[in-house]
């Protein structure tokens, strides 16, 4: 398993575990994740950040309210954690 430096320990560990499971998240962030997404008040056509989007576990709640017209951009710094985005992407 290739490393970043920038990636804390705990982060490759994690990264490494979840490496087989790109749609992995832990079932209590989810409700977490749908509140936080219904309070941007997100309408169809928007366009959203974001930031520090790990493996990309908000994605399917953000795409859902900007639907096909809106646009989602994931920003994530760690090269290890995009490799599991990128498969969750495509799935």
């Amino acid at each position: 398993m290739k490393t970043d430096k920038k990636d804390p320990p705990y982060a490759r560990y994690l990264v490494y575990l979840t490496r087989p499971f790109p749609n992995f998240d832990f079932s209590f962030i989810k409700p977490v994740r749908r509140k936080a997404v219904l309070s941007l008040k997100l309408k169809e056509g928007d366009r959203v950040l974001d930031a520090g989007c790990g493996s990309g576990g908000s994605f399917s709640f953000l795409r859902q309210w900007v639907g096909s017209t809106g646009e989602v951009i994931g920003l994530e710094i760690s090269p290890q954690t995009v490799i599991n985005t990128k498969k969750r992407i495509l799935r």
